[in-house]
């Protein structure tokens, strides 16, 4: 702990989500406290931009200082850094949701895997290795929803606390409600992580409301007013993936699907199964090898619809596979295939390698299932404007139908953002993860709703080094 005691307390913004959406980070300094909240990598289209930035990212943290670091949830860009903090002599409690610890240990893996496959191409040095991953295992501590988690405490009735709320945006995705008691005066602070408001979404719970907070840090990445998910969107994104299915099979073609292996790939394996049940048109394959482990813990990890999901995963008409040599030779089938395939952003993973099979028959669909930057593999095949992609170095005929199904997303839309933003009561809120023009207008827009409602609360945009008081 440091001894220096902080007269004003702030937030440091951190991570890159302080102005684009990607590598959360977030540094609370209160009293002589050090609490990081979320610490992911960086991952955009630039992977040599993203390693340097996520090499030296530790030297704003100073993680022999930290007392606490809490998670919101465990997408890789969230938590991807963590154990790179324990590797530079980190020793605090690493507090997360409870029964994500063995969904960590996936997580964290799966990137040490990457790394040393990075090594092999670029010598790049992996950014921690196993014996990281296990110090930050043996530093967890799994904390229950809505229930109240003590930091500190002292005789002067002095404390540092902090509560989970839910926030719908994967398994065990939670919000973030701090409480920092001095013994005279009470903040509170909270963060949303990620969040998503829908009425149904398979396997979560809903969105919880945070009480009132002193200051709110609130994500925003669907900031831009365009970007809307309809209530219908779901039946129409059925329509159109029935319409590229039966296409394949009257072709002989392939449905290449490039999915994140968690939660998007366990809810689009459920929608096949509602669609077709013991009937699919076509041949289901899997293959991504991270899915795979997610989904066979799958059953611990969900807060509901268990009884789906024990259908779903006893499905016969799904074939799951790992080694590469069986995605060789499958992409070499003339026969029609619905492939899910690891990589939503084709950025890395089996994804990429279908992607570069199949970019350049016209008969073949690839089916995307979220956003993806318009710098990425999937931005460019999405936008249908370059004739040639790149991917791997080598450059492909553009030529596979495309659609992309919007009811997939994980995050608020504009709306949604906009009716929690106005809902939730706060002093002040801090934008962060989304892109700066579109985070200006959303801030913009917001200011106005909330004079509309005589609400005085006072709205931020978040940029790189921020620091706001509390």
């Amino acid at each position: 702990m440091d001894n220096r005691t902080l007269k004003t307390p702030y937030i440091d913004f951190v991570g890159s989500s302080a102005n684009e959406v990607t590598g959360s980070a977030y540094l609370i300094r209160y009293m002589n406290l050090h609490i990081l909240v979320d610490y992911g990598l960086r991952q955009t289209s630039n992977d040599k931009d993203d390693y340097i930035i996520n090499s030296k990212r530790h030297k704003d943290i100073k993680p022999k200082r930290l007392d606490a670091i809490i998670l919101t949830h465990c997408h890789i860009d969230h938590c991807g850094l963590v154990p790179k903090l324990y590797k530079e002599g980190c020793k605090c409690t690493l507090y997360v949701p409870k029964g994500t610890k063995s969904l960590l240990t996936i997580m964290w893996q799966d990137c040490l895997k990457i790394f040393t496959q990075e090594y092999e191409r670029f010598e790049r040095k992996p950014l921690y290795d196993q014996e990281d991953i296990d110090n930050a295992l043996n530093h967890i501590k799994e904390c229950e929803l809505n229930q109240t988690c003590i930091l500190t405490e002292d005789t002067h009735k002095s404390f540092v606390a902090f509560t989970y709320y839910n926030a719908q945006h994967i398994v065990k995705a939670r919000q973030i409600y701090f409480t920092f008691n001095d013994g005279t005066t009470v903040k509170h602070i909270g963060f949303t992580g990620d969040i998503s408001n829908y009425k149904k979404r398979y396997y979560l719970q809903s969105l919880d409301k945070l009480p009132h907070c002193d200051a709110l840090v609130g994500e925003c990445t669907y900031s831009d007013s365009k970007r809307l998910h309809k209530e219908r969107d779901r039946r129409t994104d059925i329509n159109k993936l029935d319409t590229a299915i039966k296409f394949a099979k009257e072709h002989k073609s392939k449905v290449i699907i490039p999915t994140f292996s968690l939660n998007r790939l366990q809810d689009i394996l459920t929608v096949l199964y509602e669609m077709y049940g013991n009937n699919p048109p076509l041949k289901i394959i899997v293959d991504s090898p991270l899915g795979q482990r997610i989904s066979n813990t799958w059953e611990y990890l969900i807060e509901n619809d268990d009884k789906m999901w024990r259908a779903v995963s006893k499905w016969d008409k799904i074939m799951w596979i790992s080694d590469f040599k069986d995605s060789l030779a499958f992409s070499k089938l003339q026969e029609p295939l619905i492939v899910l395939a690891g990589g939503g952003m084709v950025s890395g993973g089996r994804a990429t390698f279908w992607c570069k099979e199949c970019l350049s028959n016209p008969f073949n669909y690839i089916v995307f299932t979220g956003y993806s930057t318009p710098e990425s593999v999937a931005g460019q095949i999405k936008s249908g404007e370059a004739k040639y992609i790149t991917i791997d170095g080598k450059k492909i005929k553009s030529k596979a139908k495309t659609i992309t199904l919007n009811s997939f997303s994980s995050h608020c839309d504009y709306r949604h953002l906009m009716d929690y933003y106005s809902e939730v009561s706060y002093n002040k809120i801090c934008l962060v993860h989304s892109e700066q023009e579109s985070k200006i207008k959303f801030a913009k827009d917001l200011r106005e709703n909330l004079s509309e409602l005589n609400r005085s609360s006072k709205v931020v945009v978040i940029n790189k080094d921020t620091k706001v008081h509390f």
